[in-house]
């Protein structure tokens, strides 16, 4: 059986964002679920509960936050543990096989994917996705983090590379202008995949949140300053509109422009 993207075994919740399908996948209950493959490559979180994979005679048992990659067509068979289990998927679409090949050919499965490990990435993914905050940008910037975490990537030092503060200059001066992950590595020369993972080792962040707070910075600036309604702060400072301003403050203040600009006079 050849599954579709978004398609699974076991009561499924997707959305679709920048090339890729992002899935809650649900078992209730112990089962076995037939031999099967999917359409596209795919990352899986395991959240709660346990399971039993067999690929190629190899099989693994996993616990919760045991990162997994497959690559398309990949046949295995799993047995859902006593419990059930809860996933969260993340399916890379065709689009996003350069960047999965970018630093060469990519294993078939990649159990426990190497370095600080893809569980971080997807973690933070799955939170946004039950939080029903999912933007393009935080899908964009989790997918080049985690093709970051694949076996052909390079390996990250011990040492700050010293273009990672060329980055941050280059975002400095253009953080108002619509934000791409994508564009930002290749206007810097730098592999995106490996740009995302090096910058969340050495700023503990994402590029895309470090990009947030400059704008909720000159957000502030320009609320303090009135002259401007809460529609024209937020489009100057480099938010989609002012729904996309009020979410990103809040969640960086516990406030909303309104109440901020209010309590900044």
């Amino acid at each position: 059986m050849r599954l579709q993207p978004g398609r699974f075994v076991g009561k499924t919740t997707s959305a679709n964002l920048a090339g890729a399908v992002l899935s809650e996948v649900v078992h209730l209950g112990k089962r076995a679920l037939p031999v099967h493959s999917h359409e596209w490559p795919y990352v899986s979180l395991l959240v709660s509960g346990a399971y039993r994979e067999t690929v190629a005679r190899r099989t693994i048992v996993f616990a919760p936050f045991n990162a997994v990659f497959h690559d398309r067509g990949l046949v295995h068979g799993d047995e859902i543990g006593e419990g059930g289990a809860r996933f969260f998927v993340l399916e890379f679409g065709p689009a996003w096989r350069a960047a999965l090949e970018a630093s060469g050919p990519i294993a078939d499965y990649v159990y426990e994917l190497h370095g600080e490990g893809a569980s971080w990435p997807m973690l933070r993914l799955f939170q946004h996705f039950t939080l029903g905050d999912l933007t393009h940008e935080i899908v964009e910037d989790a997918l080049f983090e985690v093709c970051g975490h694949l076996p052909n990537a390079p390996l990250l030092g011990n040492a700050e590379p010293a273009w990672l503060r060329g980055i941050e200059a280059w975002l400095e001066q253009h953080f108002r202008e619509p934000y791409s992950l994508e564009r930002v590595a290749r206007e810097n020369h730098v592999n995106a995949s490996h740009l995302a993972r090096t910058f969340m080792r050495f700023r503990q962040k994402t590029i895309g949140d470090f990009v947030g707070r400059l704008r909720v910075q000159e957000a502030c600036r320009r609320l303090n300053a009135r002259g401007q309604t809460i529609e024209e702060v937020a489009v100057a400072s480099g938010f989609t509109d002012q729904s996309h301003m009020t979410r990103v403050i809040r969640q960086l203040t516990g406030r909303t422009p309104a109440v901020l600009r209010a309590s900044l006079h």
